[in-house]
């Protein structure tokens, strides 16, 4: 144990410093469990560009070697009507289309009236929403170009995937789409099963959608002890002089 004496101090100083000193261990094991309790978001960047048909992204959500989404660029031909068109006097009309969909049944991506959202930054992803295995992103055509993806920038796809039978929520954020080619700047997912997760979230550092505290909390001072304290005075006094 622990033993604090100096020579002259009073019982109330030496109860008061150890006093001090468990407020202050209280404090670095408050901090470090709260560390571990908001790393709760796992991010994994990623560059990558879909061009041109046949086209094949592999998404592994979790890094556990198994693909939960997979994002396809093809190229197909449907018939217009079994009247030919001057315009189309083979009686097919072209497509170009970005789809996504899921290996596994149960997963899934948030969909509206069918097709695919293209979230902003913030959106929340959740258990209240829609999800469907499979769905158009964008498509570009001879006839007609529609879904949620055409011509986007800085947009995120909703998703939901099970972890040992547990459904956790995630994104997959596109730097720009369009009905002939998509990029990418990562994906991510909440490790904490059935927790909702803000789109564009990438967890604690740079970038983070998450809601934070620029200033130091009680418990903080006190674990940085009198040089904090200190510190948060003069930034105070600095404040109300200027």
């Amino acid at each position: 144990m622990l033993q604090i004496h100096r020579k002259g101090a009073s019982l109330l100083d030496e109860v008061l410093e150890r006093r001090m000193l468990l407020y202050v261990l209280a404090a670095g094991t408050a901090l470090s469990g709260a560390s571990a309790a908001q790393a709760k978001v796992v991010f994994t960047p990623s560059n990558a560009v879909l061009v041109g048909p046949y086209s094949v992204l592999q998404i592994d959500l979790d890094n556990d070697g198994v693909t939960d989404f997979v994002l396809a660029e093809d190229s197909v031909s449907i018939s217009t009507s079994t009247v030919k068109t001057r315009k189309h006097p083979d009686g097919f009309s072209f497509f170009h289309v970005i789809g996504v969909y899921s290996p596994v049944t149960s997963d899934g991506v948030e969909v509206q009236s069918g097709l695919p959202e293209a979230l902003i930054r913030g959106s929340q992803i959740r258990g209240k929403g829609v999800f469907a295995n499979s769905g158009l992103l964008a498509s570009a055509g001879s006839r007609r170009a529609f879904g949620n993806f055409l011509n986007i920038i800085h947009r995120f796809l909703g998703v939901r995937f099970l972890i040992n039978g547990e459904a956790h929520y995630g994104w997959i954020g596109f730097r720009r789409c369009n009905g002939f080619a998509a990029s990418l700047v990562g994906w991510a997912y909440e490790t904490e099963p059935d927790k909702p997760i803000l789109a564009g979230d990438r967890g604690e550092g740079a970038g983070s959608a998450s809601v934070y505290s620029p200033e130091s909390t009680s418990l903080q001072l006190l674990a940085l002890g009198h040089t904090g304290i200190a510190n948060r005075q003069r930034r105070i006094a600095a404040q109300a002089i200027s």
